[in-house]
């Protein structure tokens, strides 16, 4: 039953909480499952509606015994949306504790301060979808004025400027801060062997390629872009 509601709850619209509603009030034990109490927070988080039930709700769960770095930084992601930034600052910095120098965590407890970042940052990947790179590199330069140290930014910065054939040098540098700064190893290391071997540096392209296919040996771009590397002459 507690799968079934789980999976419920995860999608989180409003026809399905109605159908949680109802499913609780013939089984008001539910009340009871830590389960239940953290996927229904989760839902009501997740559609914008009775957040201080939602928080309720992740604190019961936590009592009960759910997992408390899930806990500690989905509830962290609620105490910000309702302006309580210094509850989110100690449950991410429990949720550091509990994992330290977790790359997501590290980047929400970065971008606390900065009120309607997230929602700037969906806009912009929004934009990347549709192509839109230089609208999202003109915004994502604006937002690495306040966040420099951001690690996805930095990241999409660079790509945008790769995918332009712009500013290659540039796009190189953010590169780089984007892995100093903690972002996915992977996806660096795709991008940046590519930008690479664009620019000519077959033997970095390697490197970061082969370091790539590493991680990720099931993905195939990296294993493509090897493919029609130069091959070069042994002297």
């Amino acid at each position: 039953m507690i799968e079934k509601i789980s999976k419920l709850t995860g999608a989180a619209s409003e026809e399905e909480l109605d159908i949680v509603n109802r499913v609780i009030l013939r089984n008001p034990e539910l009340l009871k499952s830590a389960d239940w109490n953290y996927n229904s927070a989760y839902c009501f988080h997740s559609l914008g509606i009775n957040l201080h039930e939602a928080l309720h709700r992740y604190d019961l769960s936590l009592e009960l015994g759910y997992g408390e770095l899930d806990v500690r930084y989905r509830r962290a992601f609620l105490h910000r949306d309702i302006g309580n930034l210094e509850a989110a600052r100690a449950d991410l910095e429990r949720a550091l504790e509990l994992k330290p120098n977790d790359p997501s965590t590290l980047l929400m407890l970065y971008r606390l301060p900065i009120k309607g970042v997230e929602e700037k940052i969906t806009e912009i990947r929004e934009m990347i979808d549709r192509c839109q790179y230089q609208g999202a590199a003109v915004q994502l330069s604006d937002l690495l004025t306040v966040v420099p140290k951001d690690s996805e930014l930095n990241y999409l910065f660079a790509l945008c400027l790769h995918l332009q054939n712009k500013d290659l040098e540039l796009a190189m540098k953010h590169y780089d801060l984007a892995l100093q700064h903690g972002f996915d190893e992977f996806w660096v290391k795709y991008n940046r062997g590519s930008l690479y071997a664009r620019l000519g540096n077959t033997e970095q392209a390697k490197a970061d390629l082969m370091r790539a296919v590493e991680l990720k040996p099931e993905n195939q771009g990296p294993q493509q872009v090897l493919q029609h590397l130069p091959v070069q002459n042994k002297t």
